[in-house]
């Protein structure tokens, strides 16, 4: 038997040694589909980390609204921390040397403990007072203590993705800010509902504020 074996192994070493190289190829490209897998999902778990932070629940009306109370109803009743956040569009405006605006920003109204979802974040935003997301930041070229303007869509009947007339007083309202802080991605700066790698332009400023600015 083992005569035959070393004899097919003499005779038909080329088909042999293409089976092998087949097989070794095969089992390459395995091991590279299973390490790829494993980090793409270790890339879209951080990416979700990074959106959501210790956030496990969230109920989003859209374009209707609920009393900010419930959040302190929820508390009570679940036993849990809960926060409200009103969350509109809007565009950013550097009125620097060289005029930057960015559109399609997020403005989130929140209130201080909603940085509790992010870890090692503590802060209480002023009402003249605006966090950003690195994004942002980069894209104004702003730093901590600069000026910049936000112009935040009030909430009304028409759709979101309606032509809007920025200039109109009626449809919007705009405001200087100054930015009081950089919010990095680790911090909750990628905060978004939205499930996509392609992180968003976020404004961070005071809840309560931002409702008396729109006259919610």
């Amino acid at each position: 038997m083992s005569s035959l074996v070393l004899s097919s192994l003499r005779h038909y070493w080329r088909t042999h040694l293409g089976v092998l190289a087949g097989a070794m190829l095969t089992s390459a490209v395995l091991t590279g589909a299973l390490l790829v897998g494993d980090s793409v999902d270790h890339s879209l778990r951080t990416f979700a980390m990074m959106r959501l932070g210790d956030i496990e629940h969230v109920t989003s009306t859209r374009n209707q609204f609920f009393d900010q109370a419930l959040a302190a109803e929820l508390n009570q009743e679940l036993d849990a921390h809960a926060t409200s956040m009103l969350h509109l569009r809007g565009m950013a405006i550097n009125q620097g040397a060289e005029r930057i605006q960015v559109n399609q920003v997020e403005v989130l109204g929140v209130d201080s403990d909603f940085w509790q979802f992010a870890e090692g974040v503590g802060l209480d935003l002023a009402p003249n007072e605006a966090a950003l997301n690195v994004k942002l930041a980069t894209a104004l070229q702003v730093e901590v203590g600069d000026e910049i303007s936000l112009r935040v869509a009030k909430p009304s009947l028409m759709s979101r993705d309606a032509p809007l007339s920025w200039s109109s007083d009626e449809r919007s309202k705009r405001r200087r800010y100054t930015v009081r802080k950089i919010v990095a991605d680790t911090e909750l700066g990628r905060f978004s509902l939205a499930p996509s790698q392609i992180g968003p332009y976020n404004a961070f400023i005071d809840r309560a504020f931002l409702q008396e600015q729109v006259e919610l």
